[in-house]
């Protein structure tokens, strides 16, 4: 794909990309999960087995993993796993849509500190102040 140049770094397009997938993967599978389990009425291997929403999130999981080892071959770890964070707010908003699950005041307020912390990583990432 690309590369994005951000002063003297240059980030490749198609590792954020990837990330965006893996952070979509991560965000369906606890939902998929969850789902599963409320359905399930006795933890039996079969309904484990049998249960569509536990083998999607299943899917999920391992799709991300892949994504994630396609992150890892193209972008470093200190710029990757931070970016990889804003998924934890996809987790939160997906929860309230698909579970019916309140997003409270500490709720939000941990979404704002999470991405005020990902905005002052890549500060110092892209204005090269001290090391990443």
């Amino acid at each position: 794909m690309g590369l994005i140049k951000n002063g003297n770094n240059y980030i490749e397009l198609e590792g954020l990309f990837l990330n965006t997938y893996n952070c979509l993967l991560y965000n369906l599978r606890p939902d998929f999960n969850e789902k599963g389990i409320l359905q399930n009425e006795t933890m039996s291997f079969k309904s484990i087995i049998t249960n569509y929403f536990l083998i999607i999130g299943g899917a999920c999981y391992i799709a991300g993993f892949i994504f994630w080892l396609g992150v890892l071959n193209i972008l470093p770890l200190s710029i990757a796993y931070p970016a990889s964070s804003i998924a934890y707010i996809g987790v939160i908003i997906a929860s309230s849509i698909f579970l019916s699950e309140p997003i409270t005041l500490f709720k939000l307020i941990g979404i704002s500190l999470i991405c005020l912390g990902v905005f002052f990583y890549k500060q110092k990432l892209i204005f090269n102040v001290g090391k990443p």
